[in-house]
């Protein structure tokens, strides 16, 4: 397994784990309607980790089998 392979796993566990954690965490209601969300940059944060792996991946499948075309 080379490294872009593993930096495109590593990207989209990260991705996952953060969504998983916002999940887990929950937010409060305040009387008043507010909504407190303790670590609400988790779910930016996932979609940025889960954004880098889809480019990578993507670019990985297509150097991939345009490498294996050329052979």
């Amino acid at each position: 397994m080379n490294t872009k392979a593993i930096l495109t796993l590593v990207t989209l566990i990260s991705g996952i784990i953060c969504f998983l954690l916002s999940a887990f965490i929950g937010t409060d209601m305040k009387p008043n309607g507010i909504i407190i969300e303790p670590y609400s940059f988790l779910v930016p944060i996932s979609l940025f980790f889960l954004l880098i792996s889809l480019i990578s991946g993507s670019l990985l499948g297509y150097l991939t089998l345009k490498d294996k075309t050329r052979k």
